[in-house]
């Protein structure tokens, strides 16, 4: 992604998700970590919900 925020990241990670593409969720969350994004409960739950 060119230009990211919080809900461009959990739009992602949550389509993942509700498609069972499980292992796609966890790289975004990955990503989203080491960009250094800040983590906030909404994705923990996005994750948590698989």
């Amino acid at each position: 992604m060119h230009e990211t925020n919080f809900v461009s990241w959990n739009t992602l990670i949550t389509g993942y998700v509700h498609g069972r593409r499980f292992l796609e969720a966890f790289d975004v969350f990955r990503e989203m970590m080491e960009a250094g994004k800040e983590l906030k409960e909404v994705t923990m739950v996005g994750l948590l919900s698989t």
